[in-house]
C-alpha cells in the first residue's frame, strides 16, 4: 500500500511546456491527502513558487524546495541547509565570469540575480515567476543561501565540465535541466528529504512512490519501491528507476483506481 507520493515538478508534473498544474491533478492530490496519503513535491524551485503552483492544496502538501535544502509543511520549516557564505560568493563570481552563464542564488524565499541579459531576468521573474531581487554586487546578499544555480543560456552541456571540475570537491554539483546546474551542500538532496519524511511518518520505501526525470531526482528515486522515471529522461536516470511513465496523473489514477 502506497502511503507517500513524491514528485518532481519541471518536466515531470509540468511537461510539454506547461506552466500550471492541471486542475485534475490538484483535485486528485486533494482526494489522496484526505484519504491519508502523504503528498510531497520536490524541486529545485523556490518555496513561494512551489506554493503558488499548488495553491488550492498548498496547506496539504509537503514542499521540498531547492533540491532538498528547504523542507516545509503548512509553513513550518522541517529542514534548512545553508551554504558557506565565502564559498557561495566565490562560486557566484565564477559563474558570472563565464560566457552565457547567469547566476541564480536562492534564499528561503528570494532568487537573487545579477542579470547580464534582460531575457534572463524576464525568464526567472515573469516565466518561472520566482520572487526576485536584482543586485549590483553579490556582497549585497545578506540572507543565508540554500542553493546556487548556473543557468547557461546556450545549454548547460557547454559549461558543466568547468563547474564540476572546479567545485565538485567543495559542493555537490548536479545537472538539473537542459540549462541548469545546481550547487548544494553534500548530503543535501531530494532523497535525503524523502528519507526524513519516511522517518517522520513511519513510511518505508516499499510504501513510497516517486516520479522524476533528471539527475537531481536520482537519490529520490532510489528511496521508493514505486520509482518512475519519465519516458523522456536520460537512460542514465532511468537506470535508477523501477518503472517508466509519460504522465504522473495517469499513473496515479492507475495506482489508486
Amino acid at each position: 500500500m502506497i502511503k507517500l507520493i513524491v514528485s518532481d515538478i519541471d518536466n515531470t508534473i509540468l511537461v510539454d511546456g506547461k506552466r500550471e498544474v492541471s486542475k485534475e491533478l490538484l483535485s486528485l492530490i486533494d482526494q489522496l491527502c484526505d484519504s491519508g496519503v502523504i503528498i510531497a513535491v520536490a524541486s529545485g524551485r523556490q518555496y513561494p513558487n512551489m506554493k503558488r503552483l499548488f495553491g488550492p492544496v498548498a496547506d496539504k502538501v509537503h514542499f521540498i524546495s531547492e533540491n532538498g535544502a528547504f523542507v516545509a509543511y503548512k509553513d513550518q520549516i522541517l529542514y534548512e541547509d545553508e551554504i558557506d557564505r565565502k564559498l557561495a560568493l566565490r562560486i557566484m563570481e565564477d559563474i558570472y565570469a563565464m560566457p552565457n552563464c547567469e547566476v541564480l542564488a536562492s534564499s528561503k524565499e528570494i532568487s537573487y540575480l545579477k542579470p547580464k541579459n534582460e531575457s534572463y531576468l524576464h525568464r526567472i521573474k515573469d516565466v518561472v515567476k520566482n520572487k526576485v531581487v536584482v543586485v549590483n554586487d553579490f556582497n549585497e546578499i545578506k540572507e543565508p543561501l540554500l542553493k546556487i544555480a548556473v543557468c547557461d543560456m546556450s545549454g548547460i552541456d557547454n559549461s558543466k565540465d568547468h563547474f564540476i571540475n572546479k567545485f565538485s570537491k567543495e559542493l555537490q554539483t548536479v545537472v538539473s535541466g537542459k540549462l541548469y546546474l545546481d550547487f548544494n551542500n553534500f548530503g543535501t538532496n531530494k532523497g535525503m528529504a524523502i528519507s526524513m519524511l519516511q522517518e517522520k511518518y513511519g513510511v518505508t520505501a516499499k510504501e513510497t512512490a516517486a516520479f522524476g526525470d533528471s539527475y537531481n531526482d536520482i537519490e529520490m528515486l532510489l528511496r521508493a519501491e514505486y520509482s518512475y522515471a519519465m519516458q523522456h529522461a536520460d537512460d542514465e536516470v532511468k537506470r535508477y528507476a523501477n518503472y517508466t511513465c509519460d504522465d504522473v496523473f495517469g499513473t496515479l489514477i492507475n495506482l489508486f483506481p
